[in-house]
């Protein structure tokens, strides 16, 4: 459904690689996750802990302006745990984590987050009003008074929300180094998609072998371990559980094409 290789978008660029390790000594490179509520970045997370060794600049949480924020928030906001440290955004190489829209929608329905829209007791996923018009979404990621500009963002649907975060860390790929993610291949080629990773970061992997996260990566949330993981993403009955036809259609319609191309994702198949 995915592919049968891992596709992480910048690690077949030598530019964004190399670019990254002449531009940041050795002492001060690591890799971090970003990405949406619900792609998977506790999972990059334990897996850059467990498998790949940065020091002395092991921050495997999150990049440096906050992993769910925007990009436009790199230079201007620092989380509470690397304030007062010697933490730089241009000393990390961003793991921008991404899921298949379709799925990552049912997700946002089990867990909302920052995230608000009207009919929390309507049927979700639905991307459509009674009228046929869009249920909008407000994300609140920082105070707005703090971060006028992006710490509160509204778009015009969940299909709206991922186009545009997404597209944005796109746009950015041409500004600094980058890699983006995939979920599905963190979750069935953990091994090559971390040593990727690790090896472009200037990381070192560990030894003793490759260790696999069997657990629910994060402690809150409805998530099950790796193998429950497997079965749901592996479906591909469930990637459009949940959906009328009038969703996936306006999915196939409006979700950004070019993007979902270049990350192996596919349409609906309505």
């Amino acid at each position: 459904m995915y592919g049968s290789s891992v596709l992480t978008l910048g690690l077949s660029d030598p530019l964004v690689c190399a670019a990254y390790k002449s531009s940041v000594p050795p002492g001060r490179r690591y890799a971090s996750p970003a990405g949406l509520f619900n792609t998977g970045t506790n999972l990059m997370t334990s897996l850059l802990e467990l498998n790949c060794d940065f020091s002395p600049n092991n921050h495997y949480f999150q990049v440096p302006w906050g992993k769910h924020n925007p990009v436009a928030a790199r230079l201007e906001h620092t989380p509470k745990m690397y304030s007062g440290k010697d933490v730089s955004p241009s000393d990390c190489l961003p793991v921008v984590m991404v899921k298949d829209p379709l799925t990552w929608m049912n997700s946002m329905c089990r867990n909302r987050y920052a995230a608000n829209w009207d009919g929390r007791a309507a049927r979700c996923p639905s991307f459509l009003d009674e009228e046929g018009g869009q249920i909008p979404v407000t994300v609140v990621y920082q105070p707005k008074e703090e971060h006028p500009g992006w710490g509160q963002t509204s778009y015009p649907g969940l299909v709206g929300m991922w186009n545009a975060w997404y597209g944005e860390y796109r746009s950015a790929m041409e500004e600094f180094p980058l890699l983006v993610v995939r979920y599905e291949d963190a979750l069935f080629r953990a091994e090559e998609t971390v040593g990727g990773v690790c090896e472009c970061a200037g990381g070192r992997m560990r030894e003793g072998g490759f260790r696999e996260v069997e657990r629910p990566a994060k402690g809150h949330g409805n998530t099950g371990g790796k193998e429950a993981s497997r079965a749901k993403y592996g479906d591909e009955e469930r990637r459009v559980e949940g959906y009328k036809d009038e969703d996936l259609r306006f999915f196939d319609e409006n979700i950004d094409k070019e993007l979902l191309e270049m990350l192996g994702y596919r349409l609906s198949g309505l």
